[in-house]
């Protein structure tokens, strides 16, 4: 799952055996970069067979873990909000990721489950316009954890990294994600970040996917045309949800409020919108 930088403003993600199949012949260098180690720059023409990263560790903060009596947690569950009004949508592309908020509600809290809100109504488009249609979908998505600092986030709190498959087969209007192991709140709280790595297939492996396509314009000129790629969220105005931050990490890589809905009316002025993510929080007393 190591990211490879098409140098286009696009990118997409190594499947389970970090195997990655580029269809763009004008992509000539990628950088291919993973957490834990050195970002690598390649001409495609030299890329032959397996390409190896380099080691570079990163410093985490210490965990203390007590032993003692086992002690009955009390569960905090904040449930999705969502809702179905494509005027309010977010839609998701690969590579594209979300930060949102969790705080603790007592000393020794621990983030144990997420709930993603799901629009069942889908943007399917080869170009434009598009139009909305249900549609089932399966996506494979990266789940870690970021520092908060000063209300944004910020770079990886702990190296806790989960893969799960987010699918609306059965109508479903939520999608819930048991996490495999209970992540420490800080008194501060830290981000969630989500990062669709692509469209899954039945067996939940990563399926080849560009996340653009490429079309001529009346000037004969070759245009890239962004895909879009399921799950897609409902939008809410503050103070409802949670603090809610997107991201392209191929193309700004700076992360940004939420300030308008993925069809927007040019005569509306919006606020900055929210995400109803819910999740579960447990105490130990």
């Amino acid at each position: 799952y190591a990211s490879v930088n098409l140098l286009n403003n696009y990118g997409l993600y190594a499947d389970a055996l970090g195997s990655v199949t580029l269809t763009d012949t004008l992509v000539k260098q990628v950088i291919i970069s993973s957490v834990g180690y050195a970002p690598k720059k390649l001409a495609v023409k030299d890329i032959a067979g397996v390409v190896y990263l380099d080691p570079q560790p990163f410093a985490i903060e210490e965990v203390i873990i007590a032993s003692g009596r086992p002690r009955k947690p009390k569960e905090t569950v904040v449930k999705p909000k969502g809702h179905q009004d494509t005027s309010y949508l977010y839609m998701s592309s690969t590579a594209f990721q979300y930060a949102f908020l969790v705080k603790p509600n007592a000393p020794e809290s621990y983030l144990s489950a997420l709930a993603l809100p799901l629009m069942e109504a889908a943007f399917e488009a080869e170009g434009y316009p598009g139009v909305f249609t249900p549609v089932t979908f399966s996506t494979l998505i990266k789940i870690e954890v970021l520092d908060n600092v000063n209300g944004k986030p910020g770079a990886n709190f702990s190296n806790f990294e989960q893969l799960a498959v987010v699918t609306n087969k059965g109508s479903l209007k939520r999608f819930d994600i048991e996490l495999s192991q209970n992540v420490a709140l800080p008194a501060e709280g830290l981000f969630v970040q989500i990062t669709i790595l692509g469209k899954a297939d039945e067996s939940g492996n990563l399926l080849p996917n560009a996340g653009y396509k490429l079309y001529q314009d009346e000037q004969g000129n070759t245009k890239t045309w962004m895909l879009y790629c399921q799950p897609n969220f409902p939008l809410v105005e503050p103070p409802k949800g949670l603090l809610t931050f997107v991201r392209q990490p191929f193309y700004d890589n700076t992360w940004q409020s939420i300030n308008r809905p993925a069809l927007m009316n040019p005569d509306e002025k919006y606020p900055d919108f929210n995400i109803p993510f819910g999740y579960t929080i447990v105490t130990f007393k």
